[in-house]
C-alpha cells in the first residue's frame, strides 16, 4: 500500500507555488514560493512569460480555460529552475476579479500542498485552503458537466459522421450525374453529326437517282440502249453508296447495342484473304492498281470470327484501293509471329499525319486524304473495323507518313 501511495505521490511532501493574477494574466502577487521561482514569476509581468518557450502557448490556453470555466486543474507546464527544465502541474480558479493559481511538482496535489502551508501560516493558509476547497467542489461540478458534454460530443460526432457520409454520397451522385450529362452531351453531338451525314450522304444519291429516272422518263422511249445502260450504271452506283451507308449504320447499331453475334473458331486466313482479294481485282484494274499478295506459309490459322475477318479485311482493302492514285500498288501480307497471325494491307496513297492517326478510328472521322476515283466515303469504316477487332480480342494499328502511304496491321491470336 505504501508503495502504491509513493508511486502516486501521495506520501511525498508537496511543494509548490501560489500566486494571484488579474483577468488579463498579469501577475499581481506571488503568495507562496517553495520552488524558487521568485526570479521567474515577477509582479506586473505576464504569467505566460515565466515558462519555457515551448510551454507558453499551453500556458496561454490554461488561462483561457480558467476564465471560460471558472476552474481548471492539472496543466503540465515546463519552467526552468536553476538552469534545469522542470515540469510543474498548475491548477486555478477565479476569485472575483483575480485568478488564483497554484503549481506543484506532484500531479493533483494542491490540497495537500495547502495542508503543509497551514503548519507555517494558519491565517494565510486558511485563506488559500478555502480557495482550494472551492476548486475541488467546482471540479466535482465540472466532472458532472463533462459527463454531459461527453454525451453531447458523442451525439454530435455521430451526427457529423452521418453528415459526412451523406456528403460523400451526394458528391458521388454529383460525379455520376456529371458523367451521365457528359455522355448525353456526347450522344447528342453524335446524333447531330449522324443527322448531318444522313441528310448529306443519302440526299445526294437519292436526288441523283430521282434525276436520272426523270431523264429516262422524259425521253418517252426515244433512248438508245447504250444511253440506258449508262443511266442504269449511274443509278446503281448511287444505290450502292446509299446501301453502304445504311449497312455501316446498322453495323454500328448492332455493335453498340451488344447484338452482334460472334462465333470464334480457329480458321485458316490464307484462303479467306485470297477470296477477298479476288473481289477487288476488277475495281483495282479500273484504276490500274496492282494487288500483291504475300504469305510466309501456305496456311495461317488464327482464332477469329470468319464473317468479322472478312468484313475487316474487305473494309481495309477497299480503303487501300479507294485512296490510292492510279497506277500504284497495294500489298496484302500474312505473317506468322510467335503467338499471333498478322494481316497487313499497305497502300502507296496520300498517307496520314500524326494528328490524324490519333483520331483515325473515331466515329464520323473526316480526314484530309480523299478518294482518288470519285468513290464514296461515310467516315464510319475504320470505326467499325476497330470495334469489330476489339470484339474478337484482336488488335489494329496504322503506320503512316504523309505522302508515303499507309500500312494497316491487324493481329489475331492463334488460340
Amino acid at each position: 500500500m505504501n508503495t502504491l501511495m509513493n508511486t502516486l505521490g501521495l506520501n511525498q511532501k508537496p511543494t509548490g507555488v501560489s500566486l494571484l493574477c488579474d483577468l488579463r494574466g498579469k501577475v499581481l502577487e506571488l503568495l507562496c514560493d517553495e520552488i524558487g521561482l521568485n526570479d521567474k514569476i515577477l509582479p506586473n509581468q505576464l504569467f505566460v512569460t515565466a515558462f519555457d518557450f515551448d510551454s507558453r502557448e499551453k500556458a496561454a490556453n490554461f488561462l483561457v480555460e480558467l476564465k471560460l470555466r471558472g476552474v481548471t486543474l492539472d496543466w503540465a507546464l515546463s519552467i526552468t529552475v536553476e538552469q534545469q527544465p522542470t515540469l510543474l502541474h498548475f491548477s486555478g480558479s477565479i476569485n472575483g476579479d483575480t485568478l488564483f493559481i497554484v503549481g506543484t511538482k506532484i500531479p493533483r496535489s494542491p490540497e495537500q500542498f495547502f495542508n503543509e502551508l497551514m503548519k507555517i501560516n494558519n491565517e494565510q493558509a486558511n485563506k488559500l485552503r478555502g480557495e482550494i476547497k472551492k476548486q475541488v467542489q467546482a471540479t466535482h461540478n465540472l466532472d458532472n458537466r463533462d459527463n454531459l458534454d461527453s454525451k453531447l460530443y458523442e451525439e454530435l460526432t455521430q451526427l457529423n459522421n452521418e453528415l459526412a457520409n451523406t456528403q460523400r454520397e451526394l458528391t458521388k451522385k454529383n460525379i455520376q450525374l456529371k458523367q451521365q450529362r457528359a455522355q448525353l452531351e456526347q450522344l447528342n453531338q453524335e446524333k447531330n453529326v449522324f443527322l448531318g451525314i444522313v441528310a448529306h450522304d443519302l440526299k445526294n444519291p437519292l436526288s441523283g437517282i430521282l434525276g436520272l429516272a426523270e431523264l429516262i422518263m422524259e425521253t418517252n422511249g426515244d433512248i438508245t440502249t447504250e444511253e440506258l445502260l449508262e443511266y442504269a450504271n449511274m443509278i446503281q452506283v448511287s444505290a450502292k453508296n446509299m446501301f453502304l451507308l445504311i449497312t455501316n449504320l446498322l453495323d454500328i447499331n448492332a455493335i453498340e447495342s451488344g447484338k452482334i453475334n460472334l462465333t470464334l473458331e480457329v480458321a485458316d486466313l490464307y484462303p479467306l484473304t485470297q477470296g477477298i482479294i479476288k473481289n477487288y481485282i476488277e475495281p483495282a484494274a479500273r484504276k490500274h492498281i496492282t494487288i500483291h499478295f504475300e504469305a510466309t506459309e501456305v496456311s495461317h490459322h488464327a482464332l477469329t470470327d470468319i464473317q468479322i475477318f472478312k468484313q475487316v479485311a474487305d473494309n481495309l482493302l477497299s480503303n487501300a484501293i479507294k485512296y490510292s492514285p492510279h497506277g500504284k500498288n497495294v500489298y496484302v501480307r500474312l505473317l506468322d509471329t510467335e503467338n499471333r497471325i498478322r494481316c497487313e494491307i499497305q497502300d502507296e496513297g496520300q498517307g496520314l499525319s500524326a494528328e490524324e492517326q490519333q483520331r483515325l478510328f473515331s466515329k464520323f472521322t473526316r480526314l484530309s486524304a480523299k478518294p482518288t476515283g470519285g468513290e464514296h466515303s461515310t467516315g464510319l469504316g475504320l470505326f467499325i473495323v476497330k470495334r469489330l477487332v476489339d470484339a474478337i480480342h484482336a488488335s489494329v494499328k496504322c503506320h503512316s507518313e504523309v505522302g508515303k502511304g499507309a500500312n494497316f496491321i491487324v493481329e489475331f491470336p492463334k488460340n
